[in-house]
């Protein structure tokens, strides 16, 4: 028997206990716990209602987390349709915490894994309700058979997706849906106040954390570069040194696992995780290359280089579950855009790389120009180094030494890479229940003000 959760937003109170029930039953931390209450316009904005979101494991039908995991952690009881999670699979990459728009699987920094809730699912074997709806005083939680349960799926503060979550709602009646006034609020009252940039963003990405996905990005690549500029006879790739630097990024990338032991099982759910094949296309693409460049065989260096190429396609489409809706799905630091451009600068084609780099150039210039909500705006200074890096002192290269200018162009054009990286990272952000609370209260708030 399936079944879910419904939450009455008219008896939920915020007051927690389903929180802390869930701490004492798991046997958690003090202040750990896999269900949390966010509230819509806590701050009692004159032009929106008030109400309360308690929220855990929706265990999706389509489960935006089992897509993601490489190493294969989650699968569905194909008799209760409970989305379980095994640790002794997690490898700790935390890309199902990337995925899961609901802010359901948790990482444990201790552990090296993640954990998430499970609907009680022992309670539930013996005929018990989970323990959050057993603690909640005004019954606003209640869990049963999915085709019993009547509300509505969409309300405004839960995510949007397509992953058909097993939960839903009463929705707020009449006179529970009109504003709350509460005494001091007058207007104009800024929206900004109410939802600031940390609490809304409550991102796990950022350049400080990533950075050892920021340098495995970049360096491979380099590689796949390096690799076909040597397979059109451009440069020579040495055995040694190109193993040390495929080794020690793949290396470098392991630190961001909670648990490296296990990163053997990163190729196992090849069929419907982007980790899983950027990490296997890019092993491939390392072991067929450094075999070749033994052998100096680098006339069948073509079929290798696109294989690269496919691992950078694969290392794009990771982030795709991170960037925001209808965000352009082309970044100016996207790694096969980068390989295609360090390629034509070790090639010495022109051609090839400035036809790139313009393309870059008109990608990053958009992003600075352009409405992208997630962006953080960087300063001039940074902006500046990015261009005259990247772009300025490579073409200048070419037009002042073109016969030397794939020499010191292409490390130029690396360092403003590495910038250009560094914003990608800090542009990220995870779509959460607190970041849709915030997004819509803002379009509750404008739509009040445009209608008034």
């Amino acid at each position: 028997m399936k079944a879910g959760f419904q939450l009455d937003l008219n008896r939920c109170t915020g007051c927690e206990a389903c929180v802390l029930a869930c701490t004492v039953e798991n046997r958690l931390g003090w202040g750990t716990s896999w269900r949390r209450v966010g509230t819509f316009n806590a701050a009692r904005h004159p032009a929106a209602p008030v109400f309360h979101l308690s929220l855990a494991c929706n265990h999706c039908v389509e489960p935006p987390c089992a897509d993601a995991c490489p190493a294969l952690a989650y699968s569905r009881d194909a008799r209760t349709g409970l989305v379980r999670f095994d640790a002794r699979r997690c490898i700790g990459c935390r890309y199902c915490t990337w995925a899961c728009p609901y802010d359901a699987p948790r990482y444990d920094s201790a552990a090296g894994v993640v954990a998430k809730c499970t609907s009680c699912d022992d309670r539930l074997a013996e005929g018990l309700a989970p323990a959050c709806v057993v603690a909640c005083p005004t019954r606003a939680l209640t869990h049963g058979p999915s085709e019993e349960l009547d509300g509505v799926r969409n309300v405004p503060g839960f995510p949007r997706t397509n992953a058909q979550p097993s939960i839903r709602f009463v929705a707020l009646r009449e006179d529970r849906a009109q504003p709350v006034l509460a005494a001091g609020s007058v207007e104009p009252f800024p929206v900004e106040a109410i939802t600031p940039a940390p609490v809304a963003r409550r991102s796990r990405i950022g350049m400080r954390r990533e950075w050892p996905l920021a340098v495995f990005t970049l360096a491979a690549a380099v590689l796949v570069a390096w690799w076909t500029a040597a397979a059109t006879a451009a440069v020579t790739v040495r055995a040694a040194p190109f193993a040390v630097l495929a080794v020690a990024s793949v290396s470098l990338a392991g630190f961001h696992l909670g648990r490296a032991a296990r990163a053997w099982r990163a190729v196992f759910n090849l069929r419907r995780s982007w980790l899983s094949r950027e990490i296997f296309l890019f092993g491939a693409f390392v072991c067929l290359a450094i075999v070749a460049s033994i052998r100096a065989e680098f006339a069948g260096g073509i079929p290798i280089a696109v294989v690269g190429f496919a691992a950078l396609f694969a290392i794009d489409r990771v982030y795709d579950v991170v960037r925001p809706p209808g965000e352009f799905p082309l970044h100016s630091s996207d790694a096969t855009i980068t390989g295609l451009f360090l390629s034509g600068i070790l090639q010495a084609n022109g051609l090839l790389a400035g036809t790139v780099g313009a393309v870059k150039l008109a990608l990053y210039a958009g992003r600075r120009v352009g409405p992208t909500r997630s962006c953080r705006r960087t300063g001039p200074a940074t902006v500046a180094a990015r261009c005259l890096l990247g772009f300025a002192l490579p073409a200048l290269a070419w037009f002042a030494a073109p016969e030397r200018w794939e020499l010191w162009a292409a490390a130029a054009a690396l360092a403003g890479e590495f910038v250009d990286r560094t914003e990608f990272y800090e542009e990220l952000a995870i779509v959460t229940p607190d970041a849709t609370i915030a997004s819509d209260l803002r379009a509750v708030v404008a739509a009040s003000r445009a209608a008034g």
